[in-house]
């Protein structure tokens, strides 16, 4: 059977968003305004009847829009950032920034930091932030603002919650998508294929199964790295590979060098099966399991200090390469009481990953670098990280029912997380340098021999065996628990009138255990287990009016919370003791007032105006600490964000679609926490922070522009045009005092779709002004002349297609 045309545009295969289209039988609709529902509030409501500002998108907005992955979704959305860096986003958690709250380094792309993330992200219930494509979507809610009651942990800026259609007994019916493009400078083309297919098994019962690939070309050129041994070693030019037999060539050997096109390329591939059985009129079983891996062959990042910020040239040294994968497993049961529907979630989830980035530049700035490590013409530090972060959560919730003047929400949550992270650096080739530059110098300490490793001359350093090469190293494992009761109850004083008051009481513990230190240094290795607690209550209120049946003004009270933790530091460096306060971490909070107002004009127009002021206490935020730069997680401050977002869409004619966003954000880094001045006093912080600075990736002003046309064809044939533009006022990269100013940038992408009945195909181009946004940046008093910056995508064109059956 065939299934009635809906509004739907395949996603395009590159990057880069656009307006979608509406079918024919869409427009003839003329200006009528859809009624968005979301559920947010654990209860289905319309989007204007929530008393906060949220946005949702529903999937034939993500597939109208060409949206298919997180960069391409928050950059339509307003007050929203996301840093991009292709299918390695994701890979920590300082990607996302709502309302500006977020105090991370924004080039950090390698492993994931010790933070909870400042925005809490769901998968359907589950709450887990990971990079998934956004494919067979019911839709997308971003709700702003402190979400702590309903939401937990880590909501300090909003919640988004990504929802996925479920499978339908009604009818079979499927989907068949695919696409080509080609980005500048990319080496090679661009291609996605996804396949749906919706099985009724009987009345009450049926599967639903997605399964996708994608394929970006990589358009980052690294110029000069180095050839390499199995060993990860360098070769050398003389060809000499025995510091002991051939000393003196090996001592006096230069690099080879080589260089490789299109190093970020990547492939994706990603499937979900779900099951979904109505067993009685009141009584639904759900149950899902979704996959998705990443193979990244480098980072989304030019050398800016060496090639200039148009560049797509990458001075790193080595390959840096990226894998991940991603596993979601889900049971959801939803029993209609009567007077309340009672609803639990249980879902478990694993996330892991190993990837490599070139810290050669950082190491060589090091006051230390040529005492310790001499003067190797063929200096080459190499970082893997790894992490697998497993979880188990669960969530009861019992919703109130009927139409009465009270309304409620209560329910019960449990996760259990544990999470093993692990980062090795090693310098490749310095034992072997540092013995043929004894015996044909016969100096010892300094230039230009350095003091060499233990390989050879112990078996152990501390509690770990020494590895050839490996000059630092920490494992970490972690394993964090929280419970929480919560509640919501809203009195709707009268028909217009609503007031809602919200508190959640959580529980929480966090236990770790870690091993860490200088492999090259004698008893550098050093173990110790940490743990502490916390246990508090958040609250919430806020109230809404209608004025009339179109103006809804809505004021908000609401905190948010992010757990405490340790950081994976050695015992000393240098031989002093590091001090014991750098070794946990407390919990952060943030306080949220918010008025707005939102509705419709016209019947034609949506619109949405709020003014907010966060107070951000206890702001926790990954610096670089000891002599050694490590990363280590500070209670920085007290910060602040005010700001107001307004946006208005709707139909300007029967065939014209516009909408207009804007975002205003002040964001301020207000005063420096005891502990963090007394780090800085006594070299515990390796660079200094200063109060009165902006927040990381806080832009001053966004702004979203977008248009589409419509025109009738012939046979019930479409023809969609559609233009949009993004701005991104200047930012800064970080918050010590050497961060970077970003430059504000435009980009702007074009598209046109044909659209008849069941198919519909579509020319795009992104980027048109071939823009080169640096989005992130490494600081050269960091990272020298190998200071790298994360760049917008280049102009890409393509064509997609989509068939419904």
């Amino acid at each position: 059977m065939t299934i009635p045309y809906t509004r739907t545009l395949i996603s395009s295969a590159i990057i880069g968003t656009t307006l979608g289209t509406l079918s024919p039988a869409a427009s003839a609709q003329g200006a009528a305004l859809e009624e968005v529902v979301v559920t947010a509030t654990r209860r289905a409501a319309s989007v204007q009847d929530v008393p906060y500002n949220i946005s949702a998108l529903s999937g034939d907005d993500l597939n109208e829009a060409g949206i298919n992955s997180a960069a391409d979704l928050f950059r339509v959305t307003t007050g929203v950032n996301f840093i991009e860096q292709g299918p390695r986003s994701g890979v920590n958690n300082a990607n996302l920034i709502i309302r500006g709250i977020n105090a991370e380094v924004l080039s950090r792309n390698q492993g994931p930091m010790q933070t909870a993330p400042v925005v809490s992200t769901y998968i359907n219930e589950t709450p887990l932030f990971a990079n998934l494509r956004l494919k067979d979507i019911e839709r997308v809610e971003v709700l702003r603002g402190p979400q702590g009651t309903l939401y937990g942990s880590g909501s300090l800026g909003g919640s988004v919650r990504y929802i996925y259609n479920k499978p339908d007994p009604s009818a079979l019916y499927g989907e068949v998508s695919g696409g080509l493009g080609q980005t500048k400078n990319g080496d090679g083309m661009n291609y996605e294929g996804d396949l749906m297919l919706n099985l009724p098994l009987g009345e009450r019962f049926a599967l639903r199964a997605n399964v996708g690939y994608e394929k970006d070309a990589g358009f980052i050129d690294q110029v000069a790295r180095y050839a390499r041994h199995p060993d990860g070693s360098p070769v050398l030019d003389n060809g000499a590979t025995d510091p002991f037999g051939d000393s003196a060539n090996f001592f006096a050997g230069q690099p080879v060098f080589e260089s490789k096109d299109g190093v970020n390329d990547a492939e994706t591939e990603s499937y979900r099966l779900a099951a979904a059985w109505d067993v009685t009129d009141r009584l639904t079983l759900d149950a899902s399991y979704h996959h998705q891996s990443d193979d990244v062959g480098g980072t989304q990042m030019n050398s800016y200090e060496l090639f200039g910020d148009d560049s797509l040239k990458n001075a790193s040294l080595i390959a840096e390469p990226f894998e991940r994968d991603v596993d979601v497993l889900a049971l959801d049961a939803e029993f209609d009481m009567g007077f309340a529907t009672f609803t639990a979630s249980a879902s478990k989830y694993q996330s892991e990953g190993e990837g490599s980035r070139d810290l050669t530049g950082f190491y060589e700035l090091f006051s230390f670098w040529e005492a310790y490590y001499g003067n190797s013409p063929r200096p080459l530090i190499e970082d893997v990280s790894r992490f697998n972060d497993e979880g188990e959560v669960f969530e009861a919730r019992l919703v109130s029912n009927g139409d009465g003047p009270i309304d409620w929400v209560v329910g019960a949550f449990y996760m259990e997380q544990d999470t093993e992270l692990s980062a090795r650096q090693y310098y490749y080739g310095y034992d072997d340098y540092a013995n043929a530059c004894f015996i044909e110098t016969g100096t010892f300490g300094g230039s230009p021999c350095g003091l060499g490793t233990l390989w050879g001359l112990q078996d152990f350093n501390g509690p770990v065996p020494i590895v050839k090469d490996e000059a630092y190293l920490v494992d970490q494992q972690n394993t964090f628990t929280d419970q929480a009761l919560f509640g919501e109850l809203t009195w709707h004083i009268t028909e217009q009138w609503q007031v809602t008051g919200g508190v959640r009481y959580y529980d929480q513990e966090f236990e770790t255990t870690q091993t860490g230190g200088l492999e090259f240094v004698p008893g550098g290795i050093e173990s110790r287990n940490l743990d502490s607690s916390d246990s508090d209550s958040l609250f919430k209120v806020n109230t809404s009016y209608y004025l009339n049946d179109s103006t809804n003004l809505y004021a908000v009270w609401s905190e948010g919370f992010r757990r405490g933790g340790a950081n994976g530091l050695p015992n000393e460096a240098f031989g002093a003791a590091i001090n014991d306060k750098a070794f946990l971490y407390a919990p952060d909070t943030t306080e949220n007032i918010e008025v707005g107002v939102k509705g419709s004009l016209a019947d034609r127009y949506t619109y949405s105006v709020a003014y907010y002021d966060i107070s951000w206490d206890n702001m926790q935020s990954n610096l670089s600490c000891t002599g050694l730069g490590l990363l280590c997680v500070v209670n920085v401050g007290e910060a602040s964000s005010r700001g107001l977002e307004a946006e208005l869409k709707g139909r300007v004619t029967d065939n014209l679609e516009m909408q207009v966003a804007y975002t205003y954000n002040d964001t301020e880094l207000e005063s420096l926490s005891d502990t963090l001045q007394e780090f800085i006093a006594d070299g515990t912080s390796f660079v200094a922070v200063e109060p009165g600075v902006s927040l990381p990736g806080a832009a001053d002003n966004s702004l979203y522009l977008a248009a589409t046309y419509y025109q009738n064809l012939a046979n019930g044939m479409e023809l969609v045009y559609n233009l949009n533009g993004s701005y991104r006022d200047e930012t800064e990269s970080s918050l010590e005092v050497t961060s970077i100013t970003l430059d504000s940038f435009w980009l702007w992408n074009a598209g046109i779709g044909l659209n008849r009945d069941m198919w519909s195909v579509r020319a795009f181009v992104n980027n048109l002004a071939d823009e080169r946004g640096l989005t992130a940046a490494d600081s050269a008093e960091l990272w020298g002349p190998r200071a790298n910056a994360i760049v917008s995508t280049p102009r890409t064109f393509g064509i997609s297609a989509r068939y419904q059956f």
